[in-house]
Formats: structure tokens, sequence, C-alpha cells
């Protein structure tokens, strides 16, 4: 079996293809390619954290754990989430690197 690449950029439906002429009258098989990235970043850290609110000031955010602290209450998971957050242990770098945003 010989392989043949022709990179072309499609106008129409029907395509001339002249480096196929010593092809004709033999069964051979196309495949076509989209050469098109499957995937295109959209996001980068600066537009994932620019709709972000503001930094809230120590007492603000005191009060907003002290909240949480509340709620966490008899729930484990959010209890554990919160110690993660108060032990610094998020690396929000690993989780845009993991969802591809950089």
């Amino acid at each position: 079996m010989n392989a043949i690449r022709i990179r072309k950029t499609l106008d129409s439906a029907t395509v001339h293809l002249p480096e196929l002429e010593p092809l004709i009258g033999r069964t051979v098989e196309f495949i076509v390619l989209d050469d098109t990235p499957a995937f295109r970043q959209l996001e980068t850290r600066e537009t994932f954290f620019a709709l972000a609110p503001p930094d809230p000031t120590p007492e603000e955010y005191a009060a907003n754990m002290a909240e949480m602290w509340k709620m966490a209450e008899g729930d484990p998971k959010l209890t554990a989430f919160l110690h993660a957050v108060e032990d610094g242990s998020i690396d929000i770098d690993a989780i845009i690197q993991a969802r591809g945003l950089e």
C-alpha cells in the first residue's frame, strides 16, 4: 500500500487532484482530516480572574469565614474544605493548569 499526502484548502465539494492520476482505475481509500485545532484556548489566567470581585478586607474575610464555619457545622465535606482554605493547601495554579487554561 502506498500513501500520498495532499494538503489542500477545499473551495468546493468537487475536488481536482492531478496528483492521483497514476491511480485512476484502482481501488483507493480517501481519508479527509480537518486540520482545524480541536481545542482553542479561550481563557487565560487574566480572563479567569477578571470577573472575580476585589479581595475582601481582613475584617470582611474574618466575618465571612466565621459565617462559613457556622454553615459547616455537621457538614464534614465543607469542614474539610474550610480547613484546606485556611491551611493554604488549595493550589489555584494547579487547578488552572489541569483545566488547560495556561
